[in-house]
């Protein structure tokens, strides 16, 4: 090690491209490492380009099934009133027509009809029997009602 010391004192033209060597392999080993930070520092960038996407397009998907569920539930919503409208003006319209003997309102009417008929027991409800039924009950025109105009409505649910 000595001997290089002596040589390179000796020479002043060797430690001179010594020092400029030195500085060339400094500047390439900077250069060599800015360009990998550089590298990573896109890649991150680039990962994080993809996951903001990724997160935007999840954002637009759950946007376009609140705005499908909204129009869903307002076609419901409006097939549910014209039902509850026709039934409304049915059962007005039926309780108007009946003579005037008839009873006033379907709560007397079962309260007549519990009057009327002595084989029930005194603590049951009227019209509820807990001997099995013999024959099947037969169905209100308030039901049947119901169930035409919900067919008559299920074309607005299927978006016909």
């Amino acid at each position: 090690m000595q001997n290089a010391i002596d040589f390179v004192k000796d020479n002043p033209e060797v430690f001179a491209a010594l020092v400029a060597a030195i500085g060339i392999l400094g500047g390439i080993a900077g250069n060599w490492i800015s360009a990998a930070v550089q590298a990573a520092g896109g890649r991150a960038q680039a990962n994080a380009a993809v996951d903001a996407a990724r997160i935007s397009a999840e954002a637009q998907r759950m946007a376009a099934l609140r705005e499908d569920r909204k129009a869903q539930l307002a076609v419901f919503i409006r097939c549910a009133r014209t039902v509850a409208d026709g039934l409304y003006r049915m059962e007005s319209t039926r309780w108007r027509d009946m003579p005037p003997s008839a009873p006033a309102s379907p709560s007397a009417a079962m309260a007549a009809s519990a009057v009327a008929s002595p084989s029930l027991p005194a603590r049951s409800l009227p019209g509820v029997s807990s001997a099995r039924p013999t024959s099947p009950r037969p169905r209100s025109a308030l039901v049947d009602a119901g169930r035409r105009l919900t067919q008559r409505a299920r074309p607005l649910v299927c978006g016909a």
